[in-house]
């Protein structure tokens, strides 16, 4: 006669149930972390305009954060015509002029923190008055002393211990598949001890 399973038999089973839950978010794989974007900018790369703008408004693909925030609008001369400090609200990021600025060509130099902590930086070209704009420079990665980049978590912990490929992932892998063999071969090696005749 067969002995119906007991709590003792079925625990090796729960156990290993219980090991793969908790290793499954170690195992299952992750969504890289994206930096935020500029979507759009006024003026716009490579405007020209007519007379000089009362201000200049940067748009991101996500809310950056409220600090770290550098936004400059220079001339030809490198001089800053910027009235004060930027204002971020949300995704926007805005900074009023000084409404003497001359025809010529400018460049906004912008650089915010990314909402997942990292600092991203841009140039948008654009000109007063009529003319050919200027070939935009390449990105500056620094545009001012003052600006200390933030440190993000969620970066390094994607390329930490525990990210794809690595040797410590993929032995918790193997962990949780042992686990889970020994705990079937031990419950299946029971299973026909009951069933043997006494």
């Amino acid at each position: 006669m067969t002995m119906p399973f007991s709590s003792r038999r079925t625990r090796p089973l729960a156990l290993a149930a219980l090991a793969l839950a908790l290793l499954a978010p170690l195992l299952m794989p992750s969504p890289a972390m994206a930096h935020d974007q500029l979507l759009t900018s006024t003026p716009g790369e490579n405007a020209v305009l007519d007379t000089a703008p009362a201000e200049v408004a940067l748009t991101f693909s996500d809310s950056v954060l409220t600090v770290g925030a550098v936004v400059m609008v220079v001339d030809s001369g490198d001089r800053d015509w910027v009235r004060e400090a930027p204002t971020l609200s949300g995704s926007s990021v805005t900074a009023t002029l000084n409404p003497e600025m001359p025809e010529g060509h400018y460049e906004i130099k912008w650089r915010v923190v990314s909402s997942d902590g990292h600092p991203i930086s841009g140039v948008v070209p654009f000109n007063v008055g009529h003319g050919e704009p200027e070939p935009a420079a390449p990105p500056e990665p620094v545009i001012s002393p003052s600006a200390e980049p933030v440190a993000s978590p969620a970066p390094a912990a994607e390329a930490g211990a525990f990210a794809p490929g690595s040797p410590l992932r993929l032995a918790a892998f193997g962990l949780g598949g042992a686990l889970l063999a020994g705990a079937i071969a031990l419950l299946v090696a029971r299973v026909r001890r009951t069933r043997r005749p006494h």
